[in-house]
């Protein structure tokens, strides 16, 4: 005689396939949901996700003609404005579009439309001007950076005090030999000259100029851009590509860096990627 087993809800045996059961479809939840394998779209996965570098903070910083922090503002003093752009690993991120804004009412931006990429460091430069020598009050500078559907941005105040009056005027020429040029390449450096008088005109010998200028772009003759005006009141300089590799496009900024003489003067230049040919 064949016996019976009792499946109720109570013995063992029933116990048992209701557990494996159980498992059974807690095994095809976690299989249709990716099975523990984590979310494909993160770090560039198949279904989306992220192709590039993609800026995750900006911190902006301020600079004077020596290259120093400075939040001081004037018509005779302009500042460099620097922001560096980083990832959510903190690596730079380079050919990332800045768009600077700040107070109209209060200052000017050096480009035409306040916008300028990042070197391969992740930095971008801009100038920042007072409006004019009668303008005062505080101000800051916003860097802004598209980080998909959203944006990041950062920011830094400056302050405008009464404007010390120019006691001298400072001419500045960008050179390829004796005539004016604003292309620079490692094949055609550019010359600086930088010409200090007095209001009347008269040049101003044995002062002291401090030239600045994006140093991952191109860099000066003096390692400390710094030099006395001869009898003629000149200074010449010679700017040069930082690399065969390195384009885009900067700023020259030049200062009297007295009290006896204040004044500035810059200019802007472009450098192209040298092109490099193999004779056979």
């Amino acid at each position: 005689m064949t016996t019976m087993r009792n499946f109720s809800l109570g013995n063992t045996s029933w116990s048992a396939v209701s557990n494996w059961l159980t498992l059974l479809l807690l095994g095809a939840s976690l299989a249709a949901c990716g099975g523990g394998g984590g979310d494909p779209t993160i770090d560039g996965g198949i279904s989306g996700g992220t192709t590039g570098p993609v800026a995750a903070k900006v911190s902006v910083t301020l600079y004077n003609a020596a290259g120093q922090f400075s939040i001081a503002l004037s018509n005779t003093t302009p500042l460099t404005v620097k922001a560096s752009v980083v990832d959510a690993n903190g690596a730079p991120v380079s050919n990332a579009l800045v768009t600077f804004s700040t107070d109209k009412s209060l200052a000017t931006l050096s480009t035409t439309n306040s916008t300028t990429l990042t070197d391969a460091k992740g930095i971008a430069s801009i100038t920042l001007a007072a409006l004019n020598s009668t303008v005062t009050g505080a101000g800051k500078v916003t860097a802004t950076v598209a980080a998909g559907p959203a944006s990041v941005s950062g920011e830094v105040n400056y302050e405008i005090k009464t404007a010390q009056a120019s006691s001298a005027q400072l001419a500045l020429s960008l050179l390829r030999g004796t005539n004016a040029s604003h292309a620079l390449s490692s094949a055609t450096p550019l010359t600086a000259r930088a010409l200090l008088s007095d209001l009347s005109g008269t040049p101003v010998s044995g002062d002291r100029l401090v030239f600045s200028t994006d140093h991952t772009l191109a860099d000066i003759s003096s390692l400390t851009g710094i030099a006395l005006t001869d009898a003629a009141g000149q200074v010449h300089m010679t700017l040069r590509p930082l690399s065969l590799s390195e384009s885009g496009g900067a700023t020259l900024l030049v200062t009297a860096a007295v009290s006896a003489a204040i004044a500035s003067n810059q200019g802007n230049y472009s450098g192209g990627a040298t092109e490099l040919a193999l004779a056979i």
